[in-house]
């Protein structure tokens, strides 16, 4: 039997050779990328900047520049979030820079959603420990209707598949009850207006998230406006703590 299953995956591996998720080179093992694109993927960890990846060693610095120490920054963007500290509370895994940007578009925007397996693989696991549930960002029926699925849910039942211990996964505790439409091409303030008040908690979100530790997970954060007026309404039901995740992060959103 263990002959034949070998034989089978010889001869499926010759016909269908696996391949790098971004650029087709032959890799060793699915949902996987080739030595030269995961050199290309800018990791945010945890002692680099939150938004651009740079090393954040002095400490001094942190201090001085950056309200929030707790959540780490270099120097040049400690200035920015000292304006805009709430910003500085989103946990992302890579940067969202030209690279990663077009395949990240790809998912969003061209349905190949294959990637959200690639893409669970790039998260910090340590970001969802000691979660009760895990809430992926909720879309308007308008937009679920266009794009027909949602990418941050996605991105959450890929992890839950590759984790054994990941964190329940809720979906209809939170509910987004008004259109928006894009935020591209607005500032800051502007995309917090854009979105005030277009999340609610559901009927079963008000009984079981009370004094639970949330996850609020999306693709990319630019301002952090979407991810942080989530997390507005599930502290306003109840929630001990919750934590903003997202996969990308880019530079921040100026004021202007």
């Amino acid at each position: 039997m263990f002959l034949r299953f070998s034989l089978l995956n010889a001869i499926k591996e010759a016909l269908f050779p696996l391949s790098c998720a971004f650029c087709g080179e032959q890799v060793e093992c699915c949902d996987a990328l080739c030595p030269k694109c995961w050199l290309s993927v800018n990791f945010i960890n945890r002692n680099t900047c939150k938004y651009c990846g740079a090393a954040t060693n002095d400490e001094l610095q942190q201090q001085k520049y950056n309200p929030h120490p707790s959540f780490q920054c270099c120097y040049s963007c400690a200035k920015i979030a000292k304006a805009q500290p709430e910003q500085n509370e989103i946990l992302a895994s890579v940067l969202y820079d030209n690279f990663i940007k077009k395949f990240i578009l790809k998912f969003k925007n061209k349905k190949e959603i294959r990637l959200a397996n690639l893409f669970a693989k790039l998260f910090h696991k340590e970001d969802f420990q000691g979660v009760d549930y895990v809430i992926p960002v909720p879309i308007h029926p308008k937009k679920l209707y266009k794009r027909t699925y949602n990418q941050a849910a996605l991105l959450v039942f890929a992890l839950q598949r590759l984790y054994d211990d990941f964190p329940a996964v809720e979906l209809n505790l939170l509910k987004k009850t008004r259109f928006t439409g894009s935020q591209k091409g607005k500032n800051m303030l502007e995309r917090r207006k854009n979105i005030a008040g277009s999340f609610v908690v559901t009927e079963a979100g008000k009984k079981l998230i009370p004094g639970k530790i949330i996850a609020v997970v999306d693709d990319v954060a630019a301002s952090g406006a979407t991810l942080l007026e989530c997390r507005r309404e599930l502290r306003k039901a109840g929630a001990n703590e919750v934590r903003c995740v997202a996969l990308a992060r880019s530079l921040p959103v100026p004021r202007r």
